[in-house]
C-alpha cells in the first residue's frame, strides 16, 4: 500500500510539473548536457589473502599490486524549461560480472521541479540531500568513502525530496523507500573479492552493517527524513538531521541470520549532528551519527580536516579520522560484529595544464583498525592507491 501511495505522490508531482508552460515551445538538443568520467587506479603493496585459524589467527598474508578501472560514469542534464530540468547518471563498473545487479547502476534520474527562487523538488531517484552531509565527491574530498558515510549517507534514494535554501538557512525534507540494512567492505579493493576462492575476500576486508540501495529488491516500507541546516557566521554550518522509518521482513531475516541479539524489533531511526567550515583554502567537516536498525544501536562520528590552496601542486590535501561503533556481542571471525576505526590521508594533485580530460591525480591512504575479541588478529585491510580521475 505504501508502494502504491509513493508511486502517486510521485505521479501527480511529475504531471503537475510537466503542466508548467514551457519557457520556449520546443526543447533543442543544445539543451543537453552530456559529461562522463572516469578513476582508474593503481592499488599498491594490498593483501590479496590470508590464513585464518579457528580462533581468529591469521597469518600466510600474501601482498599484491593491481590496477583497475574503479568506475566509469556517463551523465545527461536537460533544461526542460525556465522550472523544470532533468538528470540522469549511470555507473559502469568494469570490474563487475556482467550479470551482477551493480555492474551497470542506475545512480540518478531524478526531475528538479522550482516551486519558488529558493525551493525545488526533487522527483525520483538520487542522493539523498535530506539526511547530514550528502558525500559527494565536493563534500566528501577522498575518492573512497568513509565506513560511517557507507552506514548512514552514501545510498542513492527514490521518492520525492523537497530541498529548500536560503541565505542563512536551509531545511530538507523526503518521502522515499527504504534502505536496506546490510553489508559493505572496508578495505575492499575493486574486483579483488573475485579472484581465487570465494571466501579469499572475507580475510582481508572487515564487513560492517550499512544503509544500502538495493534496486532489484526494494523494501515495501517507506522513511521519512528531514534536515535543517544553520549559518553561523560566514564560514561556518551546523545541521540537524532525523530520518525514520521500519524494517520489512526481508530486512528482519536478514538481521537475524546474522545478529544473535536481534529480536526482532521493526523500529528504524537515524540521527546526525554535522559542522561545515569553510574559510579560504580551509575546509573541515565533522559528523556524528546514531543509528536503530530494531534493537541494534550503532554509532559513530568522523571529522576531516584539509587544504584547497589550488595551486599547481596541489588541488587539495585531507586527513580524516573516524569510528564507528555497534551494540552487538563481538564474536571471533564474525566482523559485522566489531567495532571500528579509520585513518585516511588524501593528495591531490591538478593536472589541467597538461590535457583539458585529465583532471588529477590523487594519493589515498586508509588505515583500518578493528576491535576483534581477544585472542584474535586484526584483518590486514589497509589499502593505498594511487587514482587518476579523467573526465569531460
Amino acid at each position: 500500500m505504501k508502494k502504491l501511495l509513493l508511486l502517486a505522490i510521485m505521479l501527480t508531482l511529475l504531471v503537475g510539473a510537466l503542466a508548467i508552460p514551457p519557457a520556449s515551445a520546443t526543447m533543442e538538443w543544445s539543451d543537453l548536457e552530456v559529461h562522463g568520467y572516469m578513476q582508474s587506479r593503481y592499488y599498491v603493496d594490498f593483501a590479496t589473502n590470508a590464513s585464518v585459524d579457528g580462533a581468529g589467527e591469521i597469518s600466510d598474508v600474501r601482498k599484491d599490486n593491481a590496477f583497475e578501472t574503479e568506475r566509469i560514469s556517463l551523465s545527461g542534464k536537460m533544461k526542460m524549461s525556465n522550472k523544470i530540468s532533468g538528470y540522469g547518471e549511470l555507473y559502469i563498473h568494469p570490474w563487475l560480472y556482467r550479470v551482477h545487479p551493480s555492474s551497470v547502476y542506475l545512480e540518478s534520474f531524478y526531475l528538479d521541479c522550482a516551486v519558488n527562487p529558493s525551493a525545488k523538488l526533487r522527483v525520483g531517484k538520487g542522493r539523498n540531500n535530506t539526511f547530514g552531509v550528502t558525500p559527494s565527491a565536493g563534500n566528501r574530498k577522498t575518492s573512497n568513502y568513509s565506513p560511517l558515510q557507507e552506514m548512514f549517507t552514501m545510498d542513492r534514494t527514490l521518492g520525492v525530496q523537497y530541498l529548500v535554501s536560503h541565505p542563512r538557512n536551509n531545511w530538507e525534507l523526503s518521502v522515499c523507500h527504504s534502505l536496506r540494512p546490510q553489508f559493505r567492505l572496508i578495505g575492499q579493493v575493486a574486483g579483488e573479492q573475485y579472484y581465487g576462492s570465494s571466501n579469499a575476500f572475507l580475510r582481508t576486508t572487515v564487513l560492517h552493517l550499512a544503509d544500502r540501495d538495493i534496486p532489484g529488491d526494494r523494501s515495501d516500507k517507506l522513511t521519512y527524513s528531514g534536515r535543517v541546516g544553520e549559518k553561523l557566521g560566514k564560514s561556518m554550518e551546523v545541521g540537524l538531521s532525523y530520518r525514520t522509518g521500519a524494517l520489512d521482513t526481508t530486512d528482519e531475516a536478514y538481521l537475524a541470520k546474522y545478529y544473535s541479539s536481534y529480536n526482532g524489533d521493526l523500529n528504524l531511526r537515524r540521527y546526525g549532528v554535522d559542522a561545515t567550515y569553510k574559510a579560504g583554502s580551509i575546509y573541515s567537516l565533522a559528523q556524528y551519527f546514531k543509528g536503530e536498525t530494531g534493537n541494534i544501536d550503532n554509532d559513530g562520528w568522523e571529522v576531516l580536516v584539509g587544504t584547497e590552496p589550488n595551486k599547481p601542486y596541489c588541488k587539495g590535501l585531507y586527513v580524516r579520522y573516524g569510528e564507528q561503533n555497534i551494540d552487538v556481542p563481538s564474536q571471533v571471525n564474525k566482523s559485522w560484529t566489531w567495532d571500528t576505526r579509520q585513518l585516511a590521508a588524501s593528495y591531490a594533485i591538478p593536472l589541467n595544464k597538461m590535457n583539458g580530460h585529465l583532471k588529477w591525480l590523487q594519493f589515498e591512504y586508509e588505515r583500518n583498525m578493528e576491535k576483534v575479541p581477544s585472542g584474535s588478529d586484526e584483518i590486514p585491510n589497509d589499502i593505498f592507491f594511487v587514482e587518476l580521475f579523467s573526465a569531460f
